[in-house]
């Protein structure tokens, strides 16, 4: 009966250990399983905020500033008639560039989004002769008018106009220069850094006492040069600590670049005192 009673008991507390052994395995695998939760967890909700991060950047416009032009215009006949149908044709000599459009029912054309450099225009249509202006030079950021008047003929006739007025731009209410390519190799640099031909510019001055990168080094119109944008391909190249432009090149790297001194669109951001 002892051995029994202690067979029992000795059951009962095998039982009990058993029992425990199965709790406390019980207690581990729910840990073990609320902390796999718990990490799983942590890991959707960062995926999810990864989605909707990237996804409000699919659906955000990257905002850049303009550094292509457009030329507009209307053909005309020698009474002042609209020609229309008229093959308006710009063809880049230093950029590979080349758009064709047709003039509307008011003789009206516009070629948009025409990078800076040097051009020839050729405008044809039958009953006219074909009329070519070589050497157009376009300067970045502008709005140009160019008009053109046809003659009377055959389009196999063609009339070459080399003498080309320079293009104005009639629309815009800003006031600047752009220095072209032939300056930036013309014109002699020491340190060969293009922010030297600023100097160009009415109303910049250039402090020969303080870095490039100052904030005094050039200002616009008295203006804090920290005020001054700068820019490189439509991109801020602003150096936000000390106001100067963050990257430096040298003449060679840049075609041309403008600096704008007044009356700048909104596209430009914070600058307040120009714009380059």
């Amino acid at each position: 009966m002892r051995v029994r009673n202690t067979w029992c008991s000795s059951s009962r507390k095998v039982g009990t250990l058993r029992t425990g052994r199965l709790h406390m395995r019980r207690s581990g695998w729910w840990f073990v399983a609320s902390s796999w939760s718990s990490s799983s967890l942590q890991k959707s909700l960062f995926s999810a905020l990864i989605c909707l991060f990237l996804g409000f950047g699919a659906f955000t416009p990257v905002a850049r500033a303009q550094t292509t032009s457009t030329i507009e215009g209307t053909v005309t006949d020698r009474q002042g008639l609209a020609v229309v149908g008229a093959d308006v044709r710009l063809v880049g000599d230093t950029v590979g560039f080349d758009k064709t459009t047709v003039t509307d029912g008011n003789g009206n054309y516009q070629l948009a989004a025409v990078p800076a450099g040097t051009y020839r225009l050729t405008v044809s249509r039958s009953g006219f002769a074909t009329k070519a202006f070589k050497s157009l030079d376009i300067a970045l950021n502008r709005t140009l008018k160019f008009d053109v008047i046809l003659e009377v003929g055959t389009v196999q006739q063609q009339v070459e106009v080399s003498a080309v007025p320079p293009l104005l731009e009639t629309t815009s209410s800003s006031e600047g220069v752009t220095i072209t390519p032939q300056q930036i190799v013309d014109m002699p640099l020491n340190g060969r850094n293009y922010l030297d031909l600023m100097q160009l510019v009415p109303g910049v001055a250039i402090n020969r006492q303080a870095d490039l990168n100052s904030d005094n080094a050039t200002p616009v119109l008295g203006e804090r040069a920290n005020n001054t944008g700068f820019l490189i391909d439509g991109l801020s190249n602003q150096n936000e600590l000390n106001g100067g432009a963050a990257a430096q090149f040298n003449q060679d790297t840049i075609a041309e670049f403008q600096v704008i001194t007044t009356g700048y669109k909104a596209e430009f951001g914070h600058a307040s005192g120009g714009v380059v």
